[in-house]
């Protein structure tokens, strides 16, 4: 009834949106991008060996949070350039 309350925020490591009740895609490198993210981005990175992209729920986001399998999920900090 309250799951909503206790869900970690997620964030897309590609353009950094909120994405908590959305899912999205988790690769291999346990990093997780929304379903908007350009999917060109992983097309050689899929060719050249072991990566794999599967596309998760929000709740089994979450899931995979607690078990550890998605460990790159956090809001990305803006990076001055100077």
């Amino acid at each position: 009834m309250f799951e909503h309350l206790f869900r970690k925020k997620v964030y897309c490591q590609g353009c950094k949106k909120d994405i908590t009740l959305e899912g999205g895609y988790v690769t291999s490198d346990r990093d997780i991008y929304c379903v908007s993210e350009r999917m060109e981005n992983f097309q050689i990175r899929s060719m050249k060996g072991n990566f794999k992209m599967d596309y998760r729920t929000s709740k089994e986001v979450q899931g995979d949070i607690k078990e550890k399998k998605l460990i790159h999920f956090g809001k990305l900090e803006e990076v001055l350039r100077e």
